[in-house]
């Protein structure tokens, strides 16, 4: 059991490190891809202040856009898995009771 363990954790940590190469690898293109356009912009007289908050506006909405596609993705999966024909966001669900089970499934 102890070399499955083993073995297991030597993969996912290759795949930790793979996953980190390809961020950084996506940061660096991302950075060589706005160099020119941060050139362009402060040839035209922006400042070192109008790049940066550029730069701080577009990663934030980005952000922004992100949490909010994740969190309509979240309840919309939430109102489809709701076992209840009015589909509403109440806390007081439970998971169903087979029928026969040995163990009675207790309330959330």
């Amino acid at each position: 059991m102890d070399a499955v363990i083993i073995i297991l954790s030597f993969f996912t940590g290759i795949s930790l490190f793979v996953g980190a190469l390809m961020i950084i690898n996506t940061m660096v293109v991302s950075v060589y891809e706005r160099t020119r356009e941060i050139g362009i912009t402060m040839a035209l007289g922006a400042s070192h202040r109008h790049v940066l908050a550029s730069s701080s506006s577009n990663a934030s909405t980005s952000a922004y856009s992100g949490a909010s596609q994740v969190i309509c993705w979240a309840s919309f999966s939430r109102w489809v898995s709701t076992p209840s024909a009015s589909h509403s966001f109440s806390n007081n669900w439970a998971p169903p009771v087979l029928p026969d089970s040995p163990v009675p499934i207790s309330r959330w």
